[in-house]
């Protein structure tokens, strides 16, 4: 009888450990995955949660002789080895983001449907953790990559402290209720769960910013219908606040631009996109952070309309001029150049005043097209559409000369007081339609 020597028997139990230590890893680690009844399968190919996350889209060669590659690539016949691509996803904040990167396997019947340009805006991923509530991060847009078919999702805004998290895949659909149908979810455990923060509530819902003006806080309520089901957004959130100036309540005051942190760590930028009714000013929020735990707002309180005389001045520039001006004491630019681009600027940045833009319009009966504008505290930048809407070109293709003819344009605009505010309210949750007065 040949009996081994006890090295090689540790040996082989070493061997057999590590390879039982090797599968459980590899079923442990399996990339989730959806498939559709037609074959089109999606997987979770990364998945993390930090301030700075780095995503590397290459593939196994390309990443491995990434100093030797040349910028063009390596082709061998059909074949073609690229660099790998690096997508880098910061956080401006103190808030971790969430980037997760979904992958459409190889070979999928609606791959091509997928890539569609127009399909941009008929795709969103919906976030959900254990409690059910859902999260909307833009529309998703899968692109081709040297690895693969990708759509990345980043967010600071999602189910911070759920042990589980959801990506739901939809597609719009005009038959149904909510105008959006599922066509996958895939589950995978969250890489980073939180606790919330301790933040305190407002003691009281009134607030007083100056010896004139005192607000009063609403009732935070989050909806979990949106108001229009059929847009993008499936939950929403109103507040509404009443202003009182002078000991008279007014309607034309309003919050204006800032941020909205949750206990959690979420965040998002807030616009608050006023209007009034009975007395209350209701603010709008389409994407409500987490329902269950309190919000502290970062925000500015200042008119929206019915500015005073005092503070309002009009200004007509031809074409190629600026002027810089005095409004009440506060340093003023506006400009009017380059292809019929209109400026307005604050340049003290001063947190005591802010720039409303009333009215712009061309002398040659254009309008000003808002759509495209850019506005914030201190700064106002739009241009005009040229003819119509459109710019018309010669058949040299130069419109210098639409450009460089004798136009004006003539703006109002309010340079008004600016109060910043913080406050943090408990929101409550309600299932249904959306609470507040119809728009």
């Amino acid at each position: 009888m040949t009996v081994q020597p006890r090295g090689s028997r540790w040996a082989l139990g070493a061997i057999f450990l590590a390879l039982i230590l090797f599968v459980s890893w590899i079923a442990f680690n399996r990339p989730a995955t959806a498939s559709m009844s037609d074959g089109t399968t999606f997987e979770i190919a990364y998945l993390d949660v930090a301030p700075t996350n780095v995503v590397v889209r290459g593939t196994f060669l390309g990443q491995v002789a990434e100093r030797w590659i040349p910028a063009g690539g390596w082709k061998f016949g059909k074949y073609q080895v690229r660099r790998p691509q690096r997508l880098t996803f910061q956080n401006q904040g103190r808030s971790d983001l969430l980037v997760v990167a979904i992958k459409l396997r190889p070979g999928s019947p609606r791959e091509k449907n997928l890539l569609l340009p127009s399909r941009d805006l008929s795709l969103r991923f919906q976030i959900i953790g254990d409690d059910g509530f859902g999260y909307v991060e833009g529309y998703a847009e899968f692109r081709t990559f040297p690895d693969g078919v990708f759509a990345h999702v980043v967010t600071p805004r999602f189910p911070r402290d759920s042990a589980m998290l959801r990506f739901r895949l939809e597609e719009r659909h005009p038959e149904e209720p909510t105008g959006w149908r599922e066509i996958a979810t895939l589950t995978a455990s969250n890489p980073k769960p939180t606790t919330p923060q301790a933040l305190s509530v407002e003691p009281s819902r009134r607030i007083r910013l100056a010896n004139d003006l005192e607000i009063e806080l609403g009732q935070l309520t989050i909806s979990t219908n949106a108001p229009d089901p059929k847009q993008l957004w499936v939950n929403s959130a109103m507040l509404p606040v009443r202003f009182w100036v002078g000991g008279r309540l007014e309607n034309k005051w309003g919050l204006q631009s800032g941020t909205i942190h949750d206990a959690l760590g979420n965040i998002d930028a807030a616009t608050f996109n006023s209007f009034s009714s009975n007395g209350w000013v209701w603010h709008p929020i389409e994407r409500p952070l987490n329902p269950h735990v309190p919000w502290r707002f970062d925000a500015h309180v200042a008119r929206f309309g019915d500015f005073p005389e005092t503070n309002l001045f009009t200004y007509v520039l031809n074409h190629g001029r600026s002027l810089s001006t005095n409004c009440n004491g506060v340093a003023t630019t506006v400009s009017f150049a380059g292809q019929d681009l209109l400026t307005v600027d604050l340049p003290e940045r001063s947190p005591a005043f802010r720039l409303s833009v009333i009215s712009a319009r061309h002398l040659n009966g254009n309008e000003l097209d808002r759509e495209h504008s850019a506005m914030n505290q201190h700064h106002f930048r739009a241009s005009f559409p040229a003819r119509g809407g459109m710019i018309v070109l010669d058949g040299t293709n130069d419109a210098s000369a639409f450009y460089s003819g004798p136009h004006s344009v003539e703006v109002t605009f309010a340079v008004h007081p600016n109060y910043p505010i913080q406050f943090t309210i408990q929101p409550i949750l309600k299932s249904g339609a959306p609470t507040g007065p119809l728009r």
